[in-house]
């Protein structure tokens, strides 16, 4: 074992291994030094370093640090020939689901692009005593699934008054709601509904 004493002052590598490689025959001779061994630093790192150097000025250099564990550092890209062994939790590049889709509008919506599931909201103008047949911002293409609708109102009520609204799906496209209030000064101005289908 070969041993190495100086006073550290700048980076320096120590090769362990060195070969040159020449290829003579084809139509374009070359040639390639390759060398692995140790770099030291002057901030007391060291490194196991990697390095190729072409005929043609190519310069390839792997490098593993000891630091934080072990890092390997490369300055080019890391390509591997078998994605295998890469954790399944990260997405690959490309294999993206379609993207949502919404209208932020006072009756709106918003679609799932991977399931298809519609979310829509809105306000529905409907008096006290009535009922209105009213449109959903877009049609569902299946079906409406769930429909709330709830009175809109800032009138103040004692324990015995009562507002309430209610609604339901009959197509695609479409619902009733009505609304009632057993006290004159109800304040109600239409009902808020949310639907959900697909």
């Amino acid at each position: 074992m070969q041993t190495y004493a100086f006073q550290e002052t700048s980076s320096h590598y120590f090769p362990a291994v060195k070969q040159k490689i020449m290829i003579s025959s084809g139509p374009k001779p070359y040639s390639y030094a390759v060398s692995t061994g140790v770099t030291t630093s002057t901030t007391e790192q060291i490194s196991w370093n990697v390095q190729i150097l072409g005929s043609g000025g190519q310069s390839y250099i792997m490098s593993f640090r000891a630091e934080n564990g072990g890092r390997l550092t490369v300055p080019e890209q890391v390509i591997p020939g078998n994605y295998g062994n890469f954790d399944s939790r990260y997405q690959a590049k490309g294999s993206y689901g379609k993207p949502n889709s919404a209208s932020k509008s006072t009756n709106g919506w918003w679609k799932c692009g991977d399931t298809g599931i519609i979310k829509q909201w809105g306000i529905v103008s409907v008096g006290d005593n009535s009922v209105v047949t009213a449109n959903f911002p877009i049609p569902f293409p299946n079906g409406c699934k769930s429909l709330v609708v709830s009175a809109r109102s800032q009138a103040a009520n004692s324990a015995n008054d009562v507002l309430s609204a209610y609604g339901i799906a009959i197509s695609n496209s479409q619902m009733r709601v009505a609304l009632c209030a057993d006290w004159d000064n109800h304040g109600a101005s239409g009902a808020y509904f949310e639907a959900i289908g697909y």
